[in-house]
């Protein structure tokens, strides 16, 4: 290389982190075939990794949506993306769980049986197979206690994960109907 002129390379197949803020303080070197460090910086750019948005946005419906029923939550969403999705995590605030649920798919979750908790409002479903994108995913989980009554949301929280957490896709934008009286 030329001393003063700025180099570009490309590697291909790799894998990003989960969702995080740009960074400026990435360390760089160059070091000799021998590996002694030549020149070195900390003050590289990295571009902020945003999480995907859905195909579609998810939809959750209830069997009942009688306050205090126990109900079976349905969820409806379109994964944007092709990836290793373990978990879907839904807000569900104010929701309790029954005896202890059970996760089915009906559809696009390839092999196995997906296991489902709900605790401190937050359900999770833990996939035992990745998701195609651009499908319809249908999951469903019994044993789901509703809460009093309350007007439908349209801002509800759900995003997809790997086994680690890190956020594939995110939204504040699913769906779900109104808790009544009766």
């Amino acid at each position: 290389t030329t001393i003063n002129t700025a180099t570009t390379f490309t590697v291909t197949n790799i894998v990003n982190p989960g969702v995080q803020g740009q960074l400026s303080n990435v360390a760089v070197a160059t070091t000799t075939s021998a590996g002694a460090i030549v020149n070195v910086a900390s003050t590289g750019d990295f571009a902020a990794v945003t999480a995907n948005a859905f195909g579609t946005t998810p939809e959750i419906t209830l069997s009942s949506a009688v306050a205090g029923v126990t109900s079976t939550v349905s969820i409806a969403f379109t994964p944007a993306t092709f990836a290793n999705v373990a978990k879907v995590v839904v807000t569900l605030t104010g929701f309790t769980q029954g005896t202890s649920p059970v996760a089915a798919c009906t559809a696009n979750c390839g092999s196995g049986t997906p296991t489902a908790v709900l605790a401190d409002g937050v359900l999770t479903v833990t996939i035992a197979a990745g998701l195609t994108a651009a499908a319809l995913t249908t999951l469903t989980v019994t044993n789901i206690v509703n809460p009093g009554t309350r007007g439908a949301l349209t801002n509800l929280a759900f995003a997809t994960t790997k086994t680690d957490n890190a956020i594939i896709e995110a939204t504040a934008t699913g769906t779900l109907v109104a808790i009544t009286a009766s």
